[in-house]
């Protein structure tokens, strides 16, 4: 192989390494989090526009060829790409793709030294390097994890009392005939629900306060998802959802 070739190799792979580390930004946009895009709808488009500039490279001076392996790689690319989506939304950017594509060099290292048989400077040493990226990979998710709930999380999922009903207190200032302020009173209300706002008297300070104890914010937001009937972290689905498009997407280049 001669230089040239091996020069646009390397740029390749940078440009690979660039495209493919950026791909998910549009994903954590407020837009695509607003719409709340499905990862499968997600995956749809990444497949149209990979359709249409596939054929890019016929300018490169490439031949136009068909093998139907393609299909074959493409059953490991859709899956693959579809966890990435689901993790990238669930467990962050970084999380996502960091160890979804650790996991995808470490498949596509075990498919090309151990079963091709392709050549390396050292076997042991490049199994050493890939040993070393798996424990910063373990690393990585294990101290990303939050220990308390972030203010801003706790801010954007503040519950509306007119959404959850329940049992509420409301601490009403009260003003006695002669127009002084007097002392609070503690009122009891059953029900959200059964709160008619006619009762509010104009000039009254209205605070809600939540009277149901142990419970903590993140278990009343969708932080969580019930899966196969049990309750699990977004972000532990996250992170199993990036696992598996390591594992099964890094076999999309055998074919």
């Amino acid at each position: 192989m001669s230089s040239s070739c091996d020069m646009c190799g390397w740029m390749a792979a940078v440009g690979g390494m660039l495209a493919f580390g950026s791909f998910g930004v549009p994903i954590k946009s407020k837009v695509a989090q607003t719409l709340d895009i499905d990862p499968l709808a997600m995956q749809t488009y990444k497949t149209s526009m990979c359709f249409l500039t596939c054929w890019l490279v016929l300018l490169y001076g490439e031949e136009l060829s068909f093998t139907p392996w393609g299909f074959v790689s493409g059953l490991f690319w859709v899956p693959g790409g579809i966890g990435t989506i689901f993790a990238i939304k669930n467990a962050g950017l970084a999380i996502g793709i960091g160890v979804g594509s650790s996991f995808i060099v470490l498949v596509s290292f075990t498919w090309g030294i151990f079963v091709f048989g392709e050549h390396v400077h050292s076997r042991l040493d490049a199994c050493f390097a890939v040993g070393c990226m798996m424990l910063g990979l373990l690393g990585m998710a294990y101290y990303s994890a939050p220990n308390v709930i972030e203010e801003a999380l706790e801010e954007e999922h503040r519950l509306d009392p007119a959404e959850i009903g329940g049992e509420f207190q409301c601490l009403r200032s009260v003003t006695s005939d002669d127009g002084e302020e007097g002392q609070d009173q503690l009122l009891e209300m059953p029900s959200v629900e059964q709160h008619d706002e006619e009762e509010a008297v104009a000039g009254d300070e209205v605070v809600i306060v939540d009277s149901t104890p142990g419970v903590y914010i993140d278990e009343l937001s969708d932080s969580h998802i019930v899966c196969f009937g049990s309750k699990w972290s977004r972000r532990t689905l996250g992170i199993l959802s990036a696992t598996f498009s390591g594992v099964y997407g890094g076999s999309i280049m055998v074919p």
